[in-house]
């Protein structure tokens, strides 16, 4: 196998490691869509069964939704401990902070929590469970493989991808979203290859094995659409719009409920999405009917009742998953974004067909994706829509912000040094998790040089060349912090008049911390801020010390390496 591989990287001049760990995507992809494939078929098994529950009484269909919630509550708490829907989040936060390990009982539990939620009618997607399905073998795969942690990372990433292909039968769509949801402003782009090919596999394995059946809709891939301008940008500037106020109302209701026991929170829950289910049946479940409803433009709704249609989708759907329930938000924004696109054509007497630009715009709203939408439209729902979804996706992408469902998004790629702080934090947090709470950041500080607004830039530059220093706390006279500066900050400023003040300088945005807080802490905010240095100050503001994530690597390193006995503190 080796001898053959080498062979082969020589001719496609492709190292013969990177062939290897692509033919581990691909076998992992071929896995992942026969899974899918299952989980699939056991689905529509469950869902089929209470559909004919529901239509026997009103109340049976108001009561299953509690049964759907307490039920996954119940998986949830047996398989992991606690009650918590994992899915695109524990994704996001397993490729950033945990090495890329999803555990298999974490597999399990999401895959038979959300069948439960969703077949009884809980409102949510197939799309988060599939990509975590995906996620959860790729995760396997990597350690029967016994990849390297960042090769783990990668082929886990490669699996969700390969399972939300295998979910939607679009395999170019499930391969950006996965390189797009890591990052608020970023994309994982070294993970491409490898997570297109796994995503190729599922869908071929799900395509072979269901006979052809896509998700797609043919009916809209005839036609072409004239671009309105400014309807394009109103449908962007709406669907940011509509798009934080799903994101917030979500948050919003997850932090109440929050606060109530579990028993509380499913019976409250429960309670109420069971009578919006009871009496707008269009809200639970996947919602898939309504979404091809309204593209095909024969939802027999007024722009009223629709209008009330899309409200209720967004209560129904954080009602379940802060009540016990799993599931997916990407395709209850893409039902918000069709009932939206087809009031909108008819209040303003439009073509129905932009009702995908709608879709894709409030996609890129919540999940903070701006390729992936216009892609999906395109595959699932034809290309006539692509231009005007590329613009109001765009609009709706930028104008949200930083507001998205998914709270461990990084705002970009890490620098390289708080990229290798991540990867050392995730394997002491699961293998001596000890360590990253008994350590304070106080231990490690180190004693700044701050400067202060009056420094002039001569000055600065000599106290760089002397300390070699590469950043410098800016302070006022009582030491509070103000900011801080690079080097590479003083260097690309006009240094011709060396007599100005730092004052005239851009000065950044510092990311402080407390001196009493454990490392661990300091170390996953450092990576979620995607900084290189962290600044130290007291309750007054006062600044008292600061650490990089160099040092603090260093620090963790002696632990890490040599199962230590203690870290080192700084000197």
């Amino acid at each position: 196998m080796k001898v053959a591989m080498q062979g082969l990287s020589k001719v496609l001049e492709v190292d013969s490691q990177e062939l290897l760990f692509l033919t581990y995507s691909v076998a992992t992809g071929l896995l992942v869509g026969v899974f899918s494939l299952a989980y699939l078929g056991l689905f529509n098994t469950l869902s089929s069964v209470a559909q004919r529950l529901s239509s026997a009484s009103v109340f049976a269909r108001a009561a299953l939704p509690m049964v759907g919630l307490a039920t996954s509550s119940l998986v949830l708490l047996l398989l992991t401990g606690y009650a918590r829907h994992l899915g695109t989040h524990n994704v996001i936060y397993a490729y950033h902070f945990r090495g890329g390990e999803i555990k298999a009982r974490e597999t399990l539990a999401d895959a038979a929590s959300s069948i439960l939620t969703i077949s009884l009618g809980g409102s949510a997607g197939l799309e988060s469970p599939g990509l975590h399905l995906g996620g959860g073998i790729g995760s396997l795969a990597s350690r029967l493989f016994r990849l390297e942690a960042g090769d783990r990372r990668r082929l886990m990433i490669a699996g969700a991808a390969a399972g939300l292909s295998a979910i939607f039968r679009a395999p170019l769509s499930g391969t950006l979203f996965a390189l797009e949801i890591p990052y608020l402003f970023d994309i994982e782009k070294e993970v491409f290859l490898p997570a297109l090919l796994a995503s190729a596999a599922s869908s071929l394995v799900v395509l072979t094995l269901s006979g052809g059946e896509t998700l797609a809709y043919p009916f809209l891939a005839q036609y072409s659409m004239t671009v309105e301008p400014l309807h394009v940008v109103l449908a962007g500037v709406a669907s940011a719009a509509v798009g934080l106020l799903f994101v917030r109302f979500y948050k919003l209701v997850q932090s109440r409920l929050a606060r109530l026991r579990l028993a509380q929170r499913i019976a409250l829950g429960g309670a109420i999405l069971g009578t919006l289910v009871a009496l707008f049946p269009e809200v639970s479940g996947t919602g898939y009917g309504v979404i091809e409803a309204a593209l095909r433009n024969e939802l027999n709704a007024s722009i009223g009742l629709l209008d009330a249609l899309l409200l209720l989708k967004i209560v129904a759907t954080s009602l379940t998953l802060s009540s016990g329930g799993s599931g997916g938000l990407f395709i209850p924004s893409l039902y918000v974004g069709a009932v939206m696109g087809l009031a909108y054509t008819r209040l303003f007497g439009l073509d129905p067909r932009y009702t995908p630009v709608f879709m894709s715009a409030v996609l890129a709203s919540t999940t903070k994706t701006a390729i992936m939408p216009v892609v999906f439209v395109a595959e699932l729902y034809g290309g006539g829509a692509i231009v005007p979804a590329s613009l109001a996706s765009v609009i709706a992408y930028f104008l949200s912000g930083h507001e998205t469902f998914y709270e461990d998004q990084l705002l970009r790629r890490p620098p390289l040094e708080t990229y290798t702080l991540a990867e050392v934090y995730s394997i002491l947090k699961q293998q001596k998790p000890e360590v990253l709470e008994k350590y304070r950041v106080a231990e490690f500080a180190e004693k700044p040089f701050a400067i202060t607004l009056s420094t002039r830039l001569e000055q600065l530059l000599a106290i760089a060349a002397k300390r070699e220093a590469e950043v410098f706390p800016v302070v006022t006279n009582d030491s509070k912090l103000i900011g801080y500066l690079t080097l590479t900050d003083v260097l690309s400023f006009n240094l011709s008049n060396p007599s100005l003040s730092v004052e005239a300088l851009p000065i950044r945005r510092p990311l402080t911390v407390q001196p009493s807080e454990p490392i661990g802490s300091l170390a996953e905010l450092m990576v979620e801020e995607c900084e290189t240095h962290a600044f130290v100050i007291d309750a007054q503001g006062r600044l008292l010390g600061v650490i990089s994530a160099d040092k603090l690597t260093e620090k963790l390193l002696p632990h890490f390496l040599s199962g230590g006995k203690g870290l080192s503190k700084a000197k």
